[in-house]
């Protein structure tokens, strides 16, 4: 603790509790708020990952320093020589420094899903990544970046840290879902009225409570179940882990092979929830309903046919060679 913070600490102690609380939630907030702030990566990323870190920096890495008096992380920097002509510079701005658990999503292969409460820096990631594929892809004369969020003001976020790309694109989910219905409607065959779409509100109105009444407060268990995992994962448009009804097949939902940090489902619960499952199926076909699982279950199968028939039209309207999601 450097000498700035034991007299701050002796001054706190000679004001009333109320205003230290202040104080400190006051900087909570402040230390949210410029978490959200971190710039993309410095030019130099990609060059420092190749020729790798000594032991003694990547010990150091592990370390997350904390501020002594709000027990939060301190925001780092990471300044090197090359910067020392720019830092005159009124619009020149440090770049974030990086944890080692951070620079491992940024440059990890492969698919990448990474989980987290709000502020522990998913988007920070995703920024980072989004620049480090640049650096190593950029040359390729068919790269191209598509980021995808709920939120408006966060793809404007991430479209500032970033700065825009000819090759990049930012948009929504509702957006790109009606973007991908217009370009493929050669190919979708299925129709989507709204007013037969179910979502929760639906499924437990007219679905769970009326043949469930005695388990009301499992609805949501069951329909999280039923769209993250056996209709909404990866996996269940896996043809190893399918079913013959083409979802998430019942001995993989049981089996615990979704890892239990993210089904954290009881597996004595799996088999009943895959039988109610089965019946919400047989309740969509009946009624001619259908959720948000089916919906993009059909665009994915509209994205395979455009790639076999139209191909060119596929690589030029439709195909991305990087996608990030952002789903807080």
């Amino acid at each position: 603790m450097t000498s700035s913070h034991l007299l701050h600490c002796q001054h706190l102690q000679s004001q009333p509790l109320h205003i230290q609380s202040v104080s400190r939630l006051g900087k909570l907030i402040d230390d949210a708020k410029n978490r959200t702030a971190r710039q993309q990566l410095p030019q130099n990323f990609v060059s420092e990952l190749e020729d790798g870190y000594s032991s003694q920096r990547i010990a150091a890495k592990r370390e997350v320093l904390l501020d002594a008096l709000g027990n939060v992380p301190l925001k780092l920097y990471d300044v090197n020589f090359d910067n020392i002509d720019s830092i005159v510079e009124k619009s020149w701005k440090p770049q974030m420094h990086l944890t080692e658990e951070e620079r491992k999503v940024v440059e990890a292969k492969g698919t990448v899903l990474l989980l987290g409460r709000s502020g522990t820096g998913k988007t920070v990631c995703i920024c980072n990544r989004i620049e480090y594929d640049r650096q190593r892809l950029g040359h390729k004369p068919d790269f191209t970046q598509l980021f995808v969020s709920r939120s408006v003001g966060l793809c404007n976020y991430v479209k500032k840290t970033v700065e825009e790309s000819e090759r990049s694109s930012f948009t929504t989910f509702d957006k790109l879902v009606r973007d991908l219905e217009s370009s493929l409607s050669q190919e979708m065959t299925c129709k989507f009225p709204p007013m037969q779409r179910v979502d929760f509100a639906t499924f437990k109105k007219d679905f769970y409570d009326e043949r469930f009444p005695q388990d009301k407060d499992d609805a949501l268990i069951v329909w999280k179940a039923i769209k993250t995992f056996l209709k909404g994962s990866m996996e269940a448009y896996d043809p190893e882990s399918q079913g013959s009804n083409g979802f998430l097949s019942r001995e993989y939902f049981v089996s615990g092979d979704l890892g239990k940090n993210r089904c954290k489902i009881p597996k004595e619960r799996c088999n009943s929830i895959y039988d109610i499952f089965l019946k919400y199926e047989q309740w969509l076909t009946e009624q001619h309903l259908w959720d948000d699982c089916d919906h993009i279950r059909a665009l994915i199968k509209g994205i395979e046919e455009a790639k076999r028939s139209r191909l060119s039209y596929y690589e030029e309207k439709i195909q991305k060679n990087k996608l990030y999601v952002d789903v807080r």
